[in-house]
Order: structure tokens, then C-alpha cells, then sequence
């Protein structure tokens, strides 16, 4: 049995190398124009976008703490299970119309994977709350009827594609 196993290890690693190890030369191509003054700039202009969009992106800062940060609040601990940075989390009592502000701070994000700490204000006598995000993506998300004040924990997550 065991004589089995290794020549058939042995066999399924002999192709693997073979495979891998074809003897071809890569491909060249031969057939490249040479760069032109306007082709570099192009390609400089490139790298400055995308440097700056790396700058922009590491100006912004993780939030740790939103809305109420007095010690009477109650805490609800909020990750952001989305797949996706949120860079705007408003909130408002279910029998409120209006949205309230923006919890994040300018260049303020929740990212991806991580969690933050939701302070409701210790007054506040609404039994659930409507939520409003917005995605690194510009798409907003609006989440219903959420009785955050009797959590101590929520994950937002998309499911369904919704």
C-alpha cells in the first residue's frame, strides 16, 4: 500500500515538473515601438495620479469612537463587515425624517474588517434607530429599524448581494 502512494506522489510530482520546467524561452516582443517624449509624459502623468491617490488614502485615518463619547453613553461596538471602507455613518430616531450628521470626522473611515465604538446618548429616548453608510465605493447603504440601544455588539454585513 504504502509503495502504491509513493509512486503515485512521485508521479503527480514528476508532471508538475515537467509542466513547470517546459524548456521554453519566454516570449519577447519584438514588434515594441520605442517611447516617444509624449508616451513618457503619459506614463509620468500615470504615476503622479496614482501617487496621489495613494497620499489621499493615507490621509485618512481609522475611526475608533463615533457619535456620543461622554462616559454616561450606552456603547455599541459596530464592525464593518461590508467589504468595503465607510467613509460616512449617519444615524436617526425611526420617527425622526431627517438624518442627523456624519459620526466620522473629516478623512475619518471605518475600514474594512474593523470595529468602532457607537455611543448613544444616555437621554436619547429612541427605541431603534435608522442607519445611513456610505461605502469607500459611493454606494449608500440604509439599514431599518435597528434597536442599537439594547446591543452591546452588531456586525454590518451584506447578504444576498443586499
Amino acid at each position: 500500500m504504502l509503495k502504491k502512494f509513493v509512486s503515485i506522489t512521485t508521479a503527480a510530482m514528476l508532471s508538475l515538473t515537467l509542466i513547470a520546467c517546459s524548456g521554453q524561452e519566454p516570449a519577447t516582443d519584438t514588434t515594441a515601438e520605442p517611447q516617444t517624449a509624449e508616451s513618457a509624459k503619459t506614463e509620468d502623468a500615470a504615476t503622479t495620479q496614482d501617487a496621489t491617490a495613494e497620499t489621499a488614502a493615507a490621509q485618512t485615518t481609522a475611526a475608533t469612537a463615533i457619535g456620543d463619547t461622554s462616559s454616561t453613553a450606552t456603547k455599541v461596538k459596530i464592525t464593518n463587515g461590508l467589504g468595503s471602507d465607510i467613509t460616512s455613518f449617519a444615524m436617526k430616531n425611526v420617527k425622526s425624517t431627517s438624518w442627523g450628521k456624519n459620526q466620522l470626522k473629516d478623512n475619518e473611515v471605518i475600514p474594512s474588517g474593523a470595529s468602532v465604538d457607537l455611543g448613544i446618548a444616555a437621554d436619547d429616548d429612541a427605541s431603534a434607530y435608522d442607519l445611513q453608510l456610505i461605502d469607500a465605493n459611493g454606494k449608500e447603504i440604509e439599514i431599518k429599524d435597528v434597536a442599537l440601544a439594547t446591543m452591546s455588539e452588531a456586525k454590518l454585513q451584506v447578504e444576498n448581494g443586499v
